[in-house]
């Protein structure tokens, strides 16, 4: 039995409210782990400020369309109800709420995906050919994102989200979306493990002893693929609920979604930071990774002037600093 729309409006704001506050959590854990450390406020030079305002821009959105959705309910069951009612109000998805909860989900999704795309770009020493893909489809959910929108504002009559005439523009962005995160996360993943075996072959030590625990770049890994895990798995969600065109799973899951962004986003940047925290005992400490090409064939880990170098470079080499301040980015990140 289809769910009424007034309660799938109602279950999203609810769900999208959960969500929301642990958005905030982590948007506060962000924040601190990019502007503080144990010793005192960090210098405004040492800031990743492109991080800190990524994270800030996500809550913002995300704020921005949970009272978008409260209004909306407002107005159909307070200002509308002798009117409209409840169900006239929802029907007409051409009106400026619903117009802008939209804005508000595909924005948050293409900020999410622009900053994986950054991420490659910087992990693999700022190849352009390396991210040409991911951007093109970048530049394709962009394209899908203003065909749903010139399409819901243009409707002009009583229909839902879940209308025929919307499916192909949303099934098409929110079939795009996870492929690209699926293709940027791998694209991550590789050249850190890349980066993690060659540590591993040039370091001084008992090779056996080595293979038994888990490298602080291989924990990265793990951090990275669980975030995006979870970023991918809403998305494809919301790509079968298109394709059903079932409205509860629609509106719930894109309310969802925004919140899922930021969390990711925030994770990621969070767990590393805890982590490099940790990495005190190690000869190499954890750090965001920065590439920078030069005349080797193997990638090779760089430590801090005060340290010696893992092995002689005959490839991109991977200089360490303060992790929490570029992993997110170069290594997420979300």
């Amino acid at each position: 039995m289809p769910v009424p729309i007034t309660e799938a409006h109602i279950l999203e704001l609810f769900f999208q409210a959960i969500f929301y506050g642990m958005h905030v959590i982590t948007a506060g854990y962000c924040v601190q782990a990019l502007t503080y450390t144990r010793n005192g406020w960090k210098n405004w030079q040492d800031v990743h400020w492109t991080m800190l305002a990524v994270s800030l821009a996500l809550i913002l959105n995300s704020t921005f369309g949970l009272i978008l959705g409260l209004v909306q309910i407002l107005q159909a069951f307070v200002f509308s109800i002798d009117s409209l009612g409840p169900a006239g109000v929802f029907a007409d998805i051409s009106n400026w709420l619903d117009i802008a909860k939209t804005i508000s989900v595909q924005l948050q999704t293409m900020i999410g995906d622009s900053m994986l795309i950054y991420r490659c770009w910087i992990i693999y020493s700022r190849s352009w050919r390396i991210v040409a893909l991911p951007f093109l489809l970048w530049l394709a959910c962009l394209g899908a994102s203003i065909w749903v929108i010139v399409v819901e504002a243009t409707l002009r009559s009583s229909a839902l989200i879940s209308a025929r005439q919307l499916q192909p523009a949303g099934s098409t962005f929110w079939a795009i979306s996870p492929a690209l995160n699926i293709l940027t996360t791998g694209l991550l993943v590789k050249r850190i493990l890349m980066v993690d075996r060659s540590n591993r072959r040039y370091s001084v030590g008992s090779s056996r002893a080595q293979s038994k625990v888990n490298t602080s770049l291989q924990i990265i890994v793990r951090i990275i693929v669980e975030s995006g895990l979870l970023y991918t798995t809403v998305a494809f969600i919301n790509f079968i609920a298109w394709i059903v065109r079932d409205n509860l799973a629609l509106y719930v899951v894109s309310g969802i979604e925004v919140q899922i962004v930021g969390i990711s986003f925030n994770m990621i940047i969070i767990r590393s930071t805890a982590l490099s925290q940790q990495e005190t005992k190690v000869s190499v400490p954890l750090s965001p990774m920065r590439f920078t090409p030069s005349n080797a064939t193997t990638p090779t880990l760089m430590s801090t002037p005060q340290q010696t170098m893992c092995s002689k470079s005959e490839g991109p080499v991977v200089e360490s600093r303060d992790y929490a301040d570029d992993t997110p980015d170069g290594h997420e990140q979300p």
